[in-house]
């Protein structure tokens, strides 16, 4: 179990889901501490991913932030990356609820994958939730 069932807020997002039935596996804190020195980052106090089957890509990442600054700045970077990723295979859509950051990715060629992204966002996107489809355009990432 990691140290992280310590934190009360990464315990409640971690519990809402498992509620949500999709197989989510929480990165380590060392994991995040490691990640955080290589990309020059806060360390987030929480991170998930959920895979669907036999992709080596995820279909769902989850973030908890630190600061709602921090959560601000991530939202950003967030929407520009999934601006930037997102190709006629897959979609991505980017939600943000407090410190709470989420990108759903949607696999146009695996549409039973869409299930979960619907299990998520019933749970996440709701009228606190900030929520940005982004399409594909150039530019720099915010912030540089």
């Amino acid at each position: 179990m990691p140290a992280d069932i310590e934190d009360p807020e990464w315990f409640q997002l971690d519990a809402r889901l498992i509620d949500t039935g999709v197989p989510f596996e929480a990165m380590s804190l060392r994991e995040r501490r490691m990640r955080a020195e290589q990309l020059d980052e806060p360390m987030l106090r929480g991170s998930w991913l959920a895979r669907w089957p036999g992709s080596q890509l995820p279909a769902i990442t989850i973030a908890l932030c630190g600061t709602d600054r921090e959560a601000a700045e991530g939202f950003d970077r967030a929407v520009w990356l999934a601006r930037e990723s997102s190709s006629p295979r897959d979609s991505r859509e980017v939600l943000r609820r407090g410190r709470t950051i989420l990108t759903l990715i949607t696999d146009h060629w695996n549409p039973a994958a869409d299930a979960w992204l619907t299990q998520v966002r019933g749970v996440f996107a709701d009228a606190d939730a900030t929520q940005a489809v982004p399409r594909r355009l150039g530019g720099e990432l915010p912030g540089s």
